[in-house]
């Protein structure tokens, strides 16, 4: 009797030890299956990986890097030079490679660089918000075909701002589609806009001040069509002030000479109302 149950007590010893041998074996599969999952991140990439100020992009350690040949670019439409407060559009990412497959990433920001306007998602990708930023990322990635790869969703106008630059950055992968981190590329992009809190932004400010000669070289006239003060800020593209003073008469010059080469935005502000409008620097 007591060898049986001594061969009993072994027996059941046996048996546990091959449970939980199983379930060790198990639990260690699922374990590298979610580990090897979210490293990779085909779904849901990790966010702050758009190029935008104080952000990396997917070309980092622990993410994608490598020294894949592949090229191409990534931008945005649907968003047109001056965009109006409250309203909708609707915006599609588009990459272009000779690589295979793809992923995304899209964040907007006002000149303090946080969120602006707000993301809606579209097909095959989400939304999700961190310190102060909205994103929206793929749901799951795509191929290209034909060279090309592109995702849509919708993007609303705040209904106010303080600053008229609104800043869209980006990042679109270039990968080998071997699910692995390593052999890609990632493509960057960016993409400044004017804010309006009418569509009509550029009648509006005829009807306050006349300024010429537009694209300046070194001075630009700015004539009030009224009597009155006003103050003027000009921004670059980044949103970073770089000129304003105030103009008190019918007829004042701004010198422009010190401006780098490019597209500004020249805002006015008097007792009545705020406009502003594109300037260019020769």
């Amino acid at each position: 009797m007591l060898f049986l149950h001594s061969q009993f007590y072994a027996n059941n010893h046996v048996i546990l030890k091959m449970k939980i041998k199983h379930f060790t074996r198990t639990f260690f599969l699922l374990l590298v299956t979610y580990v090897f999952s979210n490293a990779f991140n085909p779904n849901n990439p990790p966010v702050a990986s758009t190029g935008a100020p104080n952000e990396s992009t997917c070309a980092r350690s622990g993410c994608h890097t490598g020294t894949a040949n592949f090229t191409g670019s990534v931008d945005i439409s649907g968003v047109p030079a001056t965009v109006v407060a409250g309203q909708t559009y609707a915006v599609t990412l588009t990459g272009t490679s000779n690589a295979i497959r793809s992923g995304f990433q899209l964040t907007c920001l006002d000149s303090a660089n946080v969120k602006c306007g707000n993301l809606v998602p579209g097909s095959g990708n989400n939304t999700t918000n961190s310190n102060g930023r909205q994103y929206v990322r793929q749901s799951s990635p795509k191929n290209y075909v034909n060279g090309s790869v592109s995702w849509s969703f919708n993007w609303t106008a705040p209904a106010t701002l303080a600053l008229p630059v609104i800043k869209f950055y980006y990042t679109c992968l270039a990968g080998n589609g071997n699910d692995d981190e390593s052999g890609d590329k990632t493509l960057v992009g960016s993409f400044r806009t004017v804010f309006s809190t009418t569509a009509t932004a550029e009648i509006e400010f005829k009807e306050l001040a006349n300024i010429y000669p537009n694209p300046v070289v070194h001075t630009l006239s700015l004539d009030l069509l009224k009597d009155g003060a006003a103050k003027y800020s000009i921004y670059n593209l980044l949103g970073e002030e770089v000129l304003n003073g105030s103009v008190a008469s019918l007829h004042n010059q701004i010198d422009c000479s010190k401006l780098n080469a490019g597209n500004y935005v020249l805002l006015l502000r008097t007792g009545v109302k705020n406009s502003s409008t594109n300037i260019i620097k020769l």
